[in-house]
């Protein structure tokens, strides 16, 4: 196998872990909204492992853009590469923002807040998805 065909391979597996990744923390995020609605509903205060799960999606999503600059750079480009960007900056600032902005705020706000923010990341990772289905 030559060389370029394995550089080839290897980009083409971390362009499916890529997507991959973002279907995992899209799923990540469905269930951190659920939960935080049950606990809304119960009146109860967020346990540590929602905490936890918030952090560990977080890191995916960090994950995640570092698996996109590793394409950009090897010159794998999404079909609309800045608002692909755009989009890869929001997703992963958005967590620590809202657990930045929610930390001096009562549980209940606190709850708010993230479930708020995992929406927001939900509809933007849809959108990052549409703007970079087709790399180059």
């Amino acid at each position: 196998m030559s060389s370029r065909s394995e550089t080839t391979d290897i980009m083409e597996r971390i362009a499916a872990l890529h997507a991959n990744l973002l279907t995992t923390i899209l799923l990540l995020v469905v269930v951190l909204i659920g939960w935080g609605m049950i606990l809304l509903i119960r009146n109860r205060p967020p346990p540590r492992a929602a905490d936890a799960l918030l952090a560990i999606t977080t890191l995916l999503v960090a994950a995640n853009a570092l698996l996109g600059v590793a394409l950009l750079t090897a010159g794998r480009r999404p079909a609309q590469l800045e608002l692909h960007l755009i989009y890869g900056l929001i997703a992963a600032l958005l967590l620590p923002a809202a657990h930045y902005y929610g930390r001096d705020h009562p549980p209940r706000a606190r709850l708010l807040i993230m479930i708020a923010a995992c929406g927001f990341l939900a509809a933007i990772l849809l959108r990052a998805l549409q703007t970079g289905v087709s790399f180059n």
